[in-house]
């Protein structure tokens, strides 16, 4: 058996090669901005469940709008304004005689 003390100093004169060095940093480096946007995602997730909202993409900015959560449809009628429905047959032209558009749900 080697003794403590000799281990202890070979350990000792151990050096990282710098392209090691430099993998381990860059995946660090990856690492920590992957858990930054998930902390912002689950904090922005848990603010809508809060508020009961549900983020849509909006159509004609392409940003994202909030609506509530309570309905599995929403549309986007062509003056602007919402029709939320648990329809999943709705069709704003067939029934209240206006063009609109179906938004999707997002996850932003």
């Amino acid at each position: 058996p080697v003794p403590q003390r000799h281990f202890d100093l070979m350990w000792a004169t151990l050096k990282t090669a710098p392209e090691w060095q430099a993998r381990i940093n860059a995946a660090e480096q990856q690492m920590a901005a992957q858990n930054a946007a998930t902390q912002d995602r689950m904090h922005k997730d848990t603010v809508r469940t809060i508020r009961e909202v549900q983020g849509y993409r909006d159509p004609r900015s392409g940003g994202v709008v909030e609506l509530p959560q309570h309905y599995d449809h929403a549309w986007q009628l062509r003056d602007g304004s919402y029709v939320l429905t648990d329809d999943p047959d709705f069709d704003p032209r067939r029934d209240v005689g206006v063009a609109g558009e179906k938004l999707q749900r997002t996850r932003e």
